[in-house]
């Protein structure tokens, strides 16, 4: 038959273990022409198919020392060099020849992702919200102008990203403090990943631009309605970094985002700084039972509130695509009596108005 075939042994095999050649060529003992390999055996095996470990287990029968016939590229053992090398070069055989060039980030060079939209709140409006989307587009197309043998572009792949977008953000930023659009796409990129990364950037803006402070509140509102965190020590750094002088003059003057800054600076909770604890409690109750006791008893005592449960049963239907009607009529049972109700239903009509 010739000079046995020399076969890779695995660490799992026996046999490997007992001759102390672990992981080389070595040619198997036991075995003699016509003696065929048990199904533990393993060998390198060059196939398309997945198997674990990227190995065969020979199937029972196969003789070893009997040459195989095979098609080519398909179940070849790799037992002779460059067999790998070959395949690559039958593939690139079968592959469509003159493939179109393509720059290597002129792939990625228009924004991605959707933009942010409302979340229903009582501060933000469509205003905020477009001008964070404007600012996320506009530092994405000053990054992706940036050529590529600028020192920023070292050790990536070219490609025009958000983590690059957030670090050519917070580079022009620090650069120039007064880089509104970086400052405002970063609090955009803390948006979408729905973190109060942002709120101190906007505290660091209320030196300069009392509006800042209004920006603070509802991007506060957004993120809290977004995830249900509460926004706790970030909240209260911002405002005490706006300080309470300015917020007071701020609220003198009428802003509600200002008093509602210094309400949470008192103590109270976010919900009750901005006005929202009834109409949280009622949002709630009308997708979580265990809300019930606590609406039934604010729905009793304040035929008002039946205006907030309507609002807030739209809320869920134009901000969270969630029909309510349901839990709604359980509720409006025990409405106080002489509660405008008439004609107004649950999904109709526009957005809550901010309370």
């Amino acid at each position: 038959m010739g000079q046995r075939r020399r076969v890779r042994l695995l660490k799992d095999d026996p046999v490997a273990r007992d001759d102390g050649h672990v992981g080389g060529l070595v040619p198997p003992p036991q075995l003699s022409p016509g003696l065929l390999v048990q199904p533990e055996q393993r060998l390198v095996a060059d196939d398309d198919r997945e198997v674990p470990d990227d190995r065969h287990v020979l199937r029972p029968g196969l003789d070893l020392h009997r040459p195989q016939r095979t098609r080519p590229g398909v179940g070849r053992l790799a037992v002779a060099a460059g067999s790998r090398r070959q395949d690559d070069a039958d593939r690139a055989r079968d592959s469509p020849p003159h493939a179109p060039h393509r720059s290597p980030w002129r792939d990625n060079c228009h924004m991605t992702g959707d933009d942010l939209v409302r979340a229903g709140g009582v501060f933000e409006d469509d205003a905020l919200i477009a001008r964070v989307n404007d600012a996320l587009r506009g530092m994405w197309s000053r990054l992706a102008a940036v050529p590529r043998d600028d020192p920023f572009w070292s050790r990536t792949n070219h490609r025009t990203t958000w983590f690059k977008v957030h670090d050519h953000a917070r580079a022009c930023l620090d650069r120039d403090p007064s880089d509104a659009e970086a400052r405002l796409a970063l609090v955009g990129l803390a948006m979408r990943a729905g973190a109060f990364d942002g709120l101190d950037l906007l505290a660091e803006d209320a030196t300069a631009r009392d509006g800042a402070v209004h920006d603070l509140i509802a991007v506060t509102e957004w993120v809290w309605l977004q995830v249900g965190v509460d926004p706790g020590p970030t909240l209260e750094r911002a405002l005490l970094t706006v300080g309470g002088p300015a917020l007071r003059r701020l609220s003198a003057s009428g802003m509600r985002a200002a008093a509602a800054g210094l309400a949470f600076l008192d103590g109270a909770s976010f919900a009750e700084a901005i006005g929202r604890d009834r109409w949280q409690l009622l949002l709630y109750a009308l997708v979580d039972p265990p809300f019930d006791e606590r609406a039934r008893e604010c729905l009793r005592d304040d035929a008002s509130a039946v205006g907030d449960l309507m609002d807030e049963a739209r809320w869920w239907a134009t901000y969270r695509d969630t029909d309510v009607t349901g839990r709604l009529r359980e509720l409006l049972v025990n409405a106080a009596p002489g509660s405008a109700t008439s004609g107004r239903t649950a999904g109709t009509g526009g957005p809550p108005s901010p309370r």
